[in-house]
């Protein structure tokens, strides 16, 4: 009766205002994929961007939300499957399912946490894969369809990549994590309590009204509004300090809302001052490695403190923590490197070299401020199953797929000693095989009998007298030794036959017969390939609408139930496109620094913007300078003069005119971020039969642009 009481005091007595959500995090630190592996810096690093985003969390929804981050390491290399990288390359995140078995191994207790926060290290384009990750995650959940170690929809997840260029990746997590709490509220139905973080733009009248000059002194209200028009065009992107400030609105707005989110998303807690508070209260760590240990230090009135002594106690020794200022840039992948806030973090790595649990007791102590805190670091020792990436080859349905695999110790850098002597089973659809494990250097073997074309998921369970080892699951494709190859895009003018080929070859290179092949740039636009003398399939779509198109192409085998499909970018440009690039040299210009740019080779992201995924880049280095068009009219008559741009944060100012004479107005070509401008259309001139010149001349440039440059994706002269 006297804990019931004491709880019921406890309801009765605390306001809202005295009470806050209490939320427990994982955050899961994969060292090594396919592509890369973090080296002991870069972890170190990682650790700090994750120190920036507690101490955001705390300081703007603080009063409402506390954060419990719990941390786990994992050293295994996560292969092209686990990461859902298929042949072809593609833009991915890492799937939930990944995480499963490698938490379950690691004795993480299901539905403990209300958000699992996964990092991996990555390096885009990596061959043959050629496998591509967004800057930034992707978020999923909670929602009643995930279900990450526990039951569906009480498990938020979201996903982020560590690139080489790591430092001050704080902002993706903060942007993925506020997905996750926006789920939250909509399983709790309150739908209306937290606004979606990705709808800055679509939002700013409303933030503006309730927080008018919450942009000053960067932006006004008036053009922060028209700075969100521009965005919703993709015409402009918002620095981080400003989402900064969007992100601050939207999670202060639902206030007491918060505490509805418990019981199912966290526990409401008395408010109390924080003093000494962990990065992390749990560490899950391979023997061998270090543990990253880090605590915050604030006064009474929850100010950071500097030039504390902090020590680690543990095992009868003592580990001073070293202070370092961490701050957060303005916005580095814009070149701006003033820092936006700053903290103190007292951190220290400890050698994991004990098989038991271990507390660490941390004390920290400035004049008369004393304190103390907890960190509980879980050693483990696992077995990792390494196998290489599966893609299987069938012909005639004769061949028995064959793998090979092997178990190692878990370790940083993917290169644990082999355990020998395990035993391995695989489940491949309703076939079930033991490996064979005879072979003296810790390699295991099997083969199955025959398999129907498809893609499988293949499962594989180890066992060891000493080591616990996770299941893997990995793909496995059964497909016929030919292949599908178009080009990489293909192009068109309006109003003209466009020409489409393909070619079926072999393993060999040699064409292959017993095909068919169809291509489709939408319902109503279908052609049927027929193969000429030297077996390349060709076809031709007599006229197709102007525009960008996903052009299916298709073979499949004659009386088999087997075919391959590639999705190919078709562009069809308006009559009378210039592209800029094929102007190159240019007619005139005031200097050669005129080049072609391959914007479509930066990544995939970039890709499908710029008409034939370039641009002619002029590098202009002031005022005055021009570059100039041969431009050939067959007829005498008015003709509309547009045109398509880059804009950066180096661009010009320019002034277009036709022999001399100014037509329009002057095209600013600066953004914050690199971007395609949408039609610019100049107006009409009449123009005589003949050649004619079309020129731009850099005539200024906005304050913030960092040069002069000029970007031209291409013109457009209509009739």
């Amino acid at each position: 009766m006297g804990i019931i009481f004491s709880i019921l005091v406890l309801g009765i007595f605390l306001s809202p205002q005295q009470e806050r959500l209490d939320m427990d995090v994982l955050a899961v630190l994969y060292t090594s994929t396919f592509t890369r592996t973090l080296a002991p810096a870069e972890i170190e690093i990682f650790h700090r961007e994750i120190a920036k985003f507690k101490y955001w969390y705390d300081q703007n929804v603080g009063d409402w939300l506390n954060l419990n981050i719990d941390f786990v390491q994992i050293d295994r290399t996560l292969s092209p499957e686990e990461m859902g990288v298929r042949p072809g390359g593609g833009t991915y995140f890492a799937p939930n399912k990944t995480l499963k078995e490698d938490l379950r191994s690691k004795q993480i207790p299901d539905n403990k946490y209300s958000s699992v926060m996964l990092y991996y290290a990555w390096r885009n384009f990596v061959p043959p894969w050629n496998a591509f990750q967004l800057h930034g995650g992707g978020a999923m959940g909670p929602d009643s369809s995930i279900s990450l170690v526990g039951g569906p929809g009480n498990t938020g997840f979201f996903s982020v990549s560590v690139f080489t260029w790591g430092p001050d990746m704080s902002g993706f997590p903060v942007h993925e994590f506020n997905h996750n709490i926006d789920a939250m509220f909509h399983m709790c139905g309150m739908d209306t309590e937290m606004l979606h973080a990705d709808h800055m733009a679509k939002n700013m009248p409303l933030l503006l009204k309730e927080l008018p000059g919450a942009f000053l002194p960067d932006f006004t209200d008036e053009e922060m509004l028209e700075n969100a028009k521009l965005e919703m065009r993709r015409e402009y992107g918002f620095e981080w300090k400003h989402q900064e400030t969007f992100y601050r609105w939207i999670l202060n707005r639902p206030k007491e809302a918060w505490l509805k989110l418990a019981p199912r998303y966290g526990r409401i807690v008395p408010k109390v001052k924080r003093i000494l508070v962990p990065l992390y209260r749990e560490i899950t760590i391979a023997k061998g490695n270090s543990a990253y240990l880090a605590v915050f230090f604030y006064d009474e009135d929850e100010n950071p403190v500097e030039g504390a002594t902090v020590v680690a106690h543990i095992g009868g020794n003592a580990i001073p923590l070293c202070c370092q200022t961490i701050d957060r840039k303005e916005d580095p992948r814009r070149g701006k490197d003033n820092p936006i806030w700053s903290f103190p973090l007292y951190s220290c790595f400890i050698p994991v070299d004990f098989d038991e649990k271990r507390e660490v007791t941390i004390s920290a102590k400035k004049d008369d401020l004393k304190a103390s805190t907890k960190v509980v670091i879980h050693p483990t020792k696992l077995g990792m199953i390494d196998a290489p990436p599966l893609v299987m080859v069938q012909k005639d349905m004769k061949d028995s797929p064959t793998i090979t695999c092997r178990v190692v110790e878990e370790a940083l850098n993917g290169k644990g000693n082999i355990i020998k002597g395990v035993n391995i089973s695989a489940v491949l659809d309703t076939q079930t095989i033991v490996l064979d494990n005879t072979d003296n250097t810790g390699t295991c073997w099997g083969s199955f009998t025959e398999l129907p074309l498809g893609m499988y998921t293949l499962e594989l369970t180890a066992s060891s007298e000493y080591f616990e080892i996770p299941k893997r699951y990995l793909d496995l494709l059964c497909k016929y030794r030919w292949d599908l190859t178009t080009p990489n895009r293909y192009t068109g003018i309006e109003g003209e036959a466009i020409g489409i080929t393909a070619d079926v070859l072999n393993e060999a290179g040699k064409p292959v017969t017993n095909v068919t092949v169809g291509a489709a740039a939408g319902k109503d636009s279908i052609v049927l390939l027929d193969p000429d003398k030297d077996g390349t399939f060709e076809g031709i779509f007599e006229s197709i609408p102007p525009g960008r198109y996903d052009l299916k192409v298709t073979a499949s085998l004659i009386n088999r139930p087997y075919s391959i499909t590639k999705m190919v970018p078709l562009e069809v440009k308006p009559r009378g496109t210039i592209e800029g690039e094929d102007n190159i040299p240019p007619f005139k210009s005031s200097g050669d620094r005129a080049s072609v740019q391959d914007i479509g080779s930066w990544g995939k992201e970039w890709q499908g913007i710029w008409s034939g995924e370039k641009q002619l880049f002029y590098t202009s280095d002031s005022i005055g300078d021009y570059i100039a068009f041969e431009l050939d009219t067959r007829e005498s008559k008015p003709y509309e003069i547009s045109g398509y741009f880059t804009k950066a944060n180096d661009y010009a100012i320019f002034q277009l005119y036709i022999d001399g004479e100014p037509l329009g107005e002057p095209f600013d070509g600066y953004n914050p971020e690199v971007v395609r401008s949408g039609e610019i259309k100049f107006g009409k001139m009449l123009l005589e039969r003949g050649k004619h010149e079309l020129r731009l001349e850099v005539t200024g440039k906005d304050p913030q642009s960092r040069s002069c440059f000029v970007g031209i994706d291409c013109f457009i002269i209509r009739e």
